[in-house]
């Protein structure tokens, strides 16, 4: 949703290639807002991985090497950051109120050709990058050898991010990982009962995480604090 929650961007394809549109949602007018090129997987535009900024009315998304930022009352588009061509990129995060867009990226090179269902775990150098929402700087806030996909800026609190060691949930080290970006403390959010679990995301409030997963054949559902209580 953006202005005032009067409008609705959602995800289309109806040419070859997926774009964004707006949706009036007081009128259901629909709008074109975005008019990308057809481009072949591992470049093409992943814009379900994108993300609406309600405050500011952008919309963020990959695509190909670019970070792009689109004026949803304008429709101007413009390049924020560019990863290096030999890595990839994942999920796209904002917080409400916040001056900074988040993002991960791995090193291509780093990974084989099979990275789920496998006995093990895949760790390419993976990297979290922090971008001003105006292009205008970037930092590279974290690394390791671990496949970090799925950052997620807490609602409330642009300083509180999660993130999660990908792969076959049963053979990664710790799925969900809390980050403090003011202070660059790391730490796992593990789940008490010792289950398996994955699709982690923030509730509204900024500080619970939900998440399921499963323990002994049986499916779990269950929430933590981000500070792993």
């Amino acid at each position: 949703l953006y202005d005032n929650n009067t409008k609705l961007v959602i995800l289309s394809d109806r040419s070859g290639t997926p774009n964004f549109y707006s949706v009036d949602l007081s009128t259901y007018e629909i709008t074109q807002v975005s008019d990308l090129p057809y481009c072949k997987w591992p470049n093409h535009p992943c814009l379900f991985e994108g993300i609406v900024d309600g405050t500011r009315n952008f919309v963020y998304f990959f695509f190909e090497d670019d970070l792009m930022r689109i004026d949803l009352m304008t429709y101007e588009m413009k390049v924020i950051y560019t990863k290096p061509h030999d890595y990839r990129r994942h999920v796209v995060s904002v917080c409400n109120d916040s001056d900074y867009v988040y993002t991960s990226i791995y090193r291509a090179s780093d990974m084989p050709e099979r990275a789920f269902g496998v006995p093990y775990a895949p760790k390419p150098l993976s990297k979290i990058i922090k971008i001003k929402y105006d292009g205008s700087e970037y930092k590279e806030i974290w690394e390791e050898y671990n496949w970090i996909a799925h950052v997620n800026v807490s609602p409330t609190d642009q300083h509180k991010i999660t993130f999660c060691h990908e792969g076959t949930w049963s053979h990664v080290d710790n799925r969900i990982w809390g980050m403090d970006t003011e202070t660059g403390k790391v730490w796992a959010i593990k789940d008490p009962s010792g289950a398996i679990v994955g699709h982690e995301f923030w509730y509204q409030d900024g500080n619970r995480i939900g998440y399921h997963g499963h323990l002994n054949g049986k499916r779990t559902f269950a929430t933590c604090y981000f500070d792993g209580t």
